[in-house]
């Protein structure tokens, strides 16, 4: 199966150099590449990557900035490389810390076997896309009503892992929930110390869930989350930022 990589990077010395190593590496990747932030958010949409490869300098945009609106819409491992000083330190740990990927940036020069290393790591290994935190969260799960007149199946959770993309959480009752349950996490606690006041604004607290596993012996489930509003993101991203802190 042929796995598809972009590589974006101002350099075309860069480009060449790093599409040939990986090219040499396996066979089978089909290797697309972007001088700027803008033309790597065009060929997103049209070779929908696999893997993309980022370096932090471009013309038009900061590789951390590039990261953050690519998530908005472009799910798959991003591999950030840049020359390491203070700067790029402050900018991965305050604007990316919550990926391993992105976080798990390799230094210029670039070392080859350490590039091809961390490539592999995400396309062979499938490593995580986004670091978990610990939580001590309570949430009430809401699912869909199954007919007309009846009400929505609802249990208490006790959310003990977090991340961007979903939580991993106890519950209190599984009878009605099975891998690829679609329901409501209602996470008040994100959003409120965002808004700096108690939350009124109900659909904000409501993150849209679906059930990606499910351990009935130990009672605990782990839920990958849907499309999120912006103050949703802004919440979660405030609230596991205090935790990295």
């Amino acid at each position: 199966m042929t796995e598809k990589i972009l590589i974006v990077d101002a350099s075309k010395a860069s480009l060449v150099m790093t599409s040939e190593i990986l090219k040499d590496s396996n066979a089978d990747y089909f290797i697309a590449t972007a001088p700027t932030g803008q033309k790597a958010l065009e060929k997103l949409v049209t070779i929908q990557p696999d893997l993309c490869i980022i370096d932090f300098d471009l013309p038009d945009v900061d590789g951390s900035t590039l990261v953050s609106v690519i998530r908005e819409t472009w799910e798959g491992p991003i591999l950030m490389t840049a020359f390491a000083n203070s700067y790029i330190d402050q900018a991965v740990r305050e604007e990316v810390f919550c990926y391993n990927d992105a976080s798990d940036w390799v230094a210029k020069p670039v070392d080859f076997n350490e590039l091809v290393s961390k490539v592999e790591c995400y396309m062979i290994n499938k490593s995580r896309l986004v670091r978990r935190f610990d939580s001590d969260l309570n949430t009430l799960l809401v699912g869909k009503a199954s007919g007309r007149g009846k009400r929505a199946p609802k249990t208490k959770g006790h959310i003990t892992n977090l991340s961007l993309g979903g939580v991993k959480l106890e519950l209190e009752n599984l009878h009605w929930i099975k891998q690829g349950t679609e329901l409501v996490v209602n996470l008040p606690e994100l959003i409120e110390p965002l808004l700096g006041k108690p939350c009124d604004c109900r659909a904000e607290q409501k993150y849209r869930a679906s059930v990606a596993w499910l351990k009935k012996d130990d009672m605990t489930a782990g839920l990958k989350f849907e499309k999120l509003t912006q103050i949703q993101q802004k919440g979660l991203f405030r609230w596991l930022k205090a935790c990295d802190s």
